[in-house]
């Protein structure tokens, strides 16, 4: 899925995806980093933002 997204030149969205593989494969830290990595864009869908959110609000990584 991430590859598609990134060949569509979503990287949000791509990124979002490694981060919800890494999620379900139990790498906490790659999930927590590509979720920052989402969380960069500023012209991100709401969607992607809650997602992105929820996985670091899992691990207590949210920014202050």
């Amino acid at each position: 899925m991430a590859i598609a997204y990134g060949q569509n030149g979503d990287i949000a969205a791509a990124d979002m995806a490694l981060a919800e593989e890494a999620l379900l494969l139990g790498d906490e830290q790659q999930a927590v980093r590509m979720a920052k990595r989402v969380l960069v864009d500023d012209r991100l869908k709401a969607d992607l933002r809650n997602r992105a959110n929820d996985i670091l609000f899992r691990f207590g990584k949210l920014a202050p």
